[in-house]
């Protein structure tokens, strides 16, 4: 559905305090998957159902109430997906802009009062009254705190970040490596490339971009299946790079057409990795 320059162009927003923060539409599909979002979604359900800010219990049953809150965080996830796909096109084809993350939230309560009130009168059978402006004003403030414990708590943890509790990684020798979420297997891999404070991943039939540091994931490999001929590039054998010589500096050019910079004091140590491994055919099936 989307191309691979649009999953893994970078989104930037602020929350509610004005600050910075950034991912992609690739990493926003492994937030809505992950574990704490479903924990996270059915507590906000459950304390909405709870709470009953609308009165929807006064006028109908309670199996309908909570099907209807059920419904409502649907939409309202469903908005919010929509409207970050056209923000990713719009500052990838259009102009770079820092979106004010609440703005989304806001977009999508507009979206659960609609069909929040129109499924509250069906099933009452007209008994419901809709809300008032100050209840209106209210829940959305609600909306804008819950989307702000997201982003500021929930979510962050689903990134790569500093944490004493996190696993030992895995000694080299290993047929894969951990990349966030994902294990991700050495023989398909052809290049890690390190941009700030992401990294992009580039395999045979796929790539993605992850924050994570570069070298978190080069310790996870064996050395004799890679070699970094620059600090924010880590190319894999699978890649088959050839050191190029035509330009002012010496390069490498790696099977899919990718062009490497190699750094001034690393040229030695890159041509004696690439000549111990030129025989591609029996290196490359690792």
């Amino acid at each position: 559905m989307f191309s691979k320059e649009l999953l893994c162009h970078e989104m930037r927003f602020r929350d509610v305090f004005c600050r910075p923060f950034s991912f992609t539409l690739a990493e926003y599909k492994f937030y809505v998957s992950h574990p704490n979002t479903y924990q996270f979604t059915a507590l906000i359900i459950l304390i909405l159902f709870s709470v009953d800010p609308h009165g929807y219990r006064h006028v109908m049953p309670v199996w309908e109430t909570l099907a209807i809150w059920v419904a409502a965080t649907a939409v309202f996830m469903l908005t919010c997906c929509a409207v970050l796909s056209f923000a990713v096109w719009f500052t990838y084809r259009v102009r770079q802009v820092r979106i004010f993350s609440w703005m989304i939230s806001l977009v999508g309560f507009f979206a659960v009062l609609t069909i929040a009130q129109f499924l509250a009168g069906v099933h009452s059978q007209g008994a419901y009254v809709n809300s008032t402006s100050q209840q209106v004003a209210f829940f959305a403030l609600t909306i804008v705190m819950i989307e702000t414990i997201y982003f500021g708590f929930v979510m962050p943890q689903t990134k790569i970040l500093p944490n004493t509790d996190a696993p030992t990684p895995p000694a080299p020798n290993t047929h894969t490596i951990s990349i966030g979420p994902r294990d991700v297997r050495l023989k398909v891999l052809l290049y890690i490339s390190s941009e700030e404070h992401y990294v992009r991943v580039v395999m045979r039939h796929e790539s993605f971009v992850q924050r994570a540091r570069l070298a978190d994931l080069v310790a996870q490999a064996d050395p004799a299946k890679c070699f970094q001929p620059h600090r924010s590039w880590w190319i894999s054998i699978n890649a088959k790079p050839t050191i190029k010589r035509s330009g002012p500096k010496p390069t490498l050019l790696l099977s899919d057409g990718t062009i490497v910079p190699i750094a001034r004091g690393r040229l030695k140590a890159t041509q004696d990795w690439v000549d111990a491994h030129a025989n591609w055919d029996a290196t490359v099936n690792i």
